[in-house]
C-alpha cells in the first residue's frame, strides 16, 4: 500500500516521524511518501475559519463562544461581525472554500504517485495540507485524518475541507467526531456499515510502555499553558519554587518558549517518572500524567486566565478523578504539599488511569494500531 504523509508542523514530524509511526508502517511492508506542502490563501482561510467558529458559538457550544471573547486583530474582528450577520456561516465557508483553486502540482503529485491513501495529520485550524486534500478528494483518493491532539476536534472548528474518516487518541474523541463533526462510529465492522472513527491512540506515546528504570517521585511539574491566558504563570512557577526548594521542574508549552521535538518528548517521560504532582491549567501533560498514575492540582486563579469549564475538554478533565482543582494559591500549596507527603493512593491511580485511557488509548500499540486501521480502511473503505 502507498500512503502519502503530508507533514505541515513540526508536532506532525514528532509525532509521525520521530516516534516510529512512519517506520512502523514501512516494516508493515507499506511505502509511506513524506511531502510537505506549503499553505496558499492563509488570510482568507483564516476569516473562513472564523465563520466556523461563529457558527459553532450560536449552536451553543461553550469553548467557542469563549474563543469570540478574545482579543484579535482588526481584519478578524471586522471578519467575526460579517459571519454574525450570516445564515449558515459554517455552510458558506466550506463553499467558499470549495471554490479557492486546487494547484496543479497538488493534483500532479498525486497523479503520480496514485496513492492508495492520503493519511492526514492535522491541527484543522491551520494546515497547510488543505490544497492536497482538496486534490485526493476529487481524484477519488481515501483521506485519513489523524486530529492533533484530544481536543483538537472541540476547540478548533470544522474541517472546511472534510476528510473520509478519522483516526482518533481515545473514546472521548470519538464521541466528538460523531456528535460535533457527524461522522459515524463504531466498535467493529458490520456488513453493509461504514465506520469512518478508529480509537487508535496518540502515536508519539507508545515510549511510555517501554521499560525503564524506576525513579523516586520527589518532584513537582508545572506544565505551561499552549496560549497566553495564564498571564502569570512564570510567577507561581517562582513562587512554587520558593515553597518546595529542590522540588519544582517548570515546562514551558512549545508555543511559549519549548520546542516540539522528540528529544523534548523523551525528556517529559523522564521527567514524569520522577515527579509526584503536575500543577497546571490548559495542558495535555494532565492526561499523560494520569496515564502514569500522577495526579495533577489545577489552576483555576490568576490572571487572565478563564473558567476552565468554558472549554468542554478541560470541564470533562476538571471533573475527573485524581485531579484536584485548586481556586488560591494557599489551597494549591496546601495540595502539593500533601501529595508529596502521602504519595498517590493506588486506588486513585487506578482511577487516574481509568478515566486517562477513555482521553488517550496509550498502551504501547497505538503505532500499530495505526497501521491496522488504515490496512483495514483500504482492503473494506471502513473501519
Amino acid at each position: 500500500m502507498k500512503i502519502l504523509l503530508p507533514v505541515t508542523h513540526d508536532l506532525h514530524r514528532r509525532n509521525w516521524l520521530d516516534s516510529g509511526a512512519e517506520a512502523v508502517l514501512k516494516a508493515r511492508g507499506h511505502r509511506v511518501i513524506v511531502t510537505y506542502p506549503v499553505r496558499r490563501h492563509p488570510t482568507i482561510r483564516r476569516l473562513l475559519r472564523l465563520g466556523s467558529i461563529v457558527a459553532r458559538a450560536r449552536r451553543g457550544s461553550r469553548t467557542y463562544r469563549h474563543k469570540l471573547t478574545l482579543p484579535r486583530p482588526l481584519l478578524d474582528r471586522a471578519a467575526i461581525a460579517a459571519w454574525h450577520r450570516t445564515a449558515d456561516p459554517e455552510g458558506t465557508a466550506r463553499r467558499i472554500e470549495a471554490r479557492l483553486p486546487v494547484p496543479s502540482e497538488a493534483l500532479n503529485l498525486l497523479l503520480g504517485m496514485r496513492p492508495n491513501i492520503l493519511l492526514w495529520p492535522t491541527l484543522i485550524h491551520d494546515d497547510s495540507a488543505d490544497d492536497l486534500v482538496k486534490a485526493a478528494r476529487r481524484l477519488g483518493v481515501p483521506v485519513i485524518a489523524a486530529p492533533a491532539s484530544w481536543d483538537t476536534l472541540t476547540t478548533k472548528g470544522a474541517f472546511l475541507v472534510r476528510p473520509d474518516a478519522l483516526l482518533v487518541w481515545g473514546e472521548v474523541s470519538a464521541r466528538h467526531a460523531e456528535r460535533d463533526h457527524g461522522f459515524a462510529r463504531g466498535a467493529s465492522f458490520t456488513e453493509g456499515e461504514r465506520w469512518q472513527v478508529a480509537v487508535t491512540g496518540p502515536p508519539h506515546w507508545d515510549h511510555y510502555a517501554e521499560p525503564r528504570a524506576a525513579k523516586p517521585r520527589t518532584k513537582v511539574l508545572i506544565a505551561g499553558t499552549s496560549v497566553a491566558y495564564w498571564q502569570d504563570e512564570a510567577d507561581l512557577a517562582g513562587r512554587l519554587t520558593e515553597n518546595f526548594p529542590g522540588r519544582v521542574i517548570y515546562r514551558r508549552h512549545p508555543r511559549r518558549g519549548g520546542e516540539w521535538s522528540w528529544k523534548a518528548c523523551l525528556e517529559l517521560r523522564d521527567q514524569l517518572d520522577e515527579t509526584t504532582v503536575v500543577v497546571a491549567a490548559f495542558s495535555t501533560v494532565i492526561v499523560e500524567a494520569a496515564l502514569q498514575g500522577v495526579p495533577s492540582c489545577i489552576v483555576e486563579f490568576g490572571n487572565g486566565l478563564p473558567p476552565l469549564a468554558e472549554y468542554e475538554h478541560m470541564s470533562d478533565v476538571i471533573s475527573s478523578d485524581g485531579v484536584i482543582r485548586c481556586d488560591s494559591y494557599h489551597f494549591l500549596k496546601q495540595a502539593v504539599n500533601a501529595i508529596l507527603m502521602s504519595g498517590a493512593t493506588e486506588h486513585g491511580v487506578h482511577l487516574s488511569r481509568a478515566w486517562a485511557r477513555k482521553v488517550a488509548d496509550a498502551d504501547g500499540r497505538c503505532r500499530e494500531r495505526i497501521a491496522e486501521a488504515l490496512e483495514c480502511y483500504a482492503a473494506r473503505g471502513s473501519f
